[in-house]
């Protein structure tokens, strides 16, 4: 970890300030709109993570969230990493471990899959062309005077959950950490072929 350069005081307006999702986390939001919360873990290799988040109705579980994580070099040295990894949903268990969560988004914007066959098409139960919201961001965690980067997190979300006008109302883009045109097309090609 490493030791804040920011006041104290400025630390703890920055994290009254920045809550993640004004109100729950993604799960908790899941959860309160469609009755229940499921995480599954589809990939993890080295930094990286994918997973689905979803509801469940009548035996069909339906994708509310595709995330792509990207873990830090210095999210590794979180205690709570080890559980994160093995499949945990990182803000639930971040805050259970007493940590202040930070969102610093850097994009909003929508993406087109055309591909009746892509992965996230599948998840989701969607018919083609599908109009998802994208939600990119930088996740930091802050505990007793430490913040710690620890992830840069993609998120595509279903129609029915969230829409871009729905995410642009409950986060704005933090202007010193937005990302250029080519570096979005980049990330959506890397979301995109990893689904």
């Amino acid at each position: 970890m490493r030791r804040s350069e920011i006041p104290l005081s400025v630390l703890n307006t920055m994290q009254s300030a920045t809550v993640t999702e004004p109100e729950y986390l993604n799960s908790e939001k899941i959860e309160a709109k469609y009755g229940n919360y499921h995480i599954d873990v589809i990939a993890s290799h080295g930094r990286t993570r994918q997973s689905a988040l979803s509801s469940e109705s009548d035996g069909t579980r339906v994708c509310r969230t595709f995330a792509l994580t990207r873990f830090s070099d210095e999210g590794g040295s979180v205690s709570s990493h080890g559980t994160i990894r093995g499949g945990a949903s990182i803000g639930a268990t971040l805050q259970r471990d007493g940590f202040s969560i930070l969102k610093s988004t850097i994009h909003v914007g929508r993406i087109t899959i055309t591909n009746r066959q892509h992965s996230v098409v599948k998840l989701m139960h969607l018919q083609t062309p599908a109009e998802l919201a994208l939600h990119i961001y930088r996740l930091s965690i802050a505990k007793d005077g430490d913040v710690i980067d620890y992830a840069t997190i993609s998120e595509i979300h279903h129609p029915e959950y969230l829409t871009e006008e729905d995410v642009r109302s409950l986060f704005s883009i933090d202007s010193s950490e937005s990302i250029q045109p080519p570096q979005v097309d980049e990330l959506i090609s890397i979301i995109l072929d990893a689904a």
